[in-house]
């Protein structure tokens, strides 16, 4: 319908043409981005981020309400934190697992306790230095949905 409504443009179709078919792609882009945003209880089956934010780029574009967008996009960041939330859990989950394997693995080579300990503090400095980008990229997120909300109830 957008490229319709493009070529409509560029043929010089009519002003009450275009206006209608402008106003039925916002109102078909509107439903499309309804249809895209969670609703409260619906947490078994989160949309894709990427149709999500697809259904907003779109819904720019078609002169959606910008109540609407703000929603949207609220929705976006929220999916994104929680996305965040569990590459971060993930992370310290995996961080554990390695720094355990490696002591282990020293301690079964018939290495010394020293050696092991060095290995798995190795371990845990990178994973920590992991988890400290996950944390940042999560409080960047945060403060995207803040701001985000504060714009939508002004």
């Amino acid at each position: 319908i957008s490229a319709a409504v493009g070529l409509a443009e560029r043929g010089g179709a009519g002003a009450k043409v275009l206006s209608r078919a402008r106003r039925e792609l916002r109102r078909l882009e509107e439903a499309v981005l309804a249809a895209a945003v969670p609703r409260p209880g619906e947490q078994e089956e989160l949309p894709d981020m990427v149709t999500l934010a697809a259904a907003i780029e779109r819904a720019e574009g078609a002169g959606v309400n910008s109540r609407q967008l703000q929603e949207a996009q609220a929705a976006l960041l929220q999916l994104m934190l929680l996305e965040l939330r569990k590459q971060l859990v993930a992370a310290c989950a995996s961080t554990e697992q390695a720094v355990a394997a490696k002591a282990l693995a020293a301690a079964a080579k018939g290495g010394s306790v020293e050696a092991a300990a060095a290995s798995a503090m190795a371990a845990a400095a990178a994973a920590e230095e992991q988890a400290s980008s996950l944390e940042l990229s999560l409080r960047r997120a945060q403060g995207l949905l803040r701001r985000c909300r504060e714009g939508h109830d002004e």
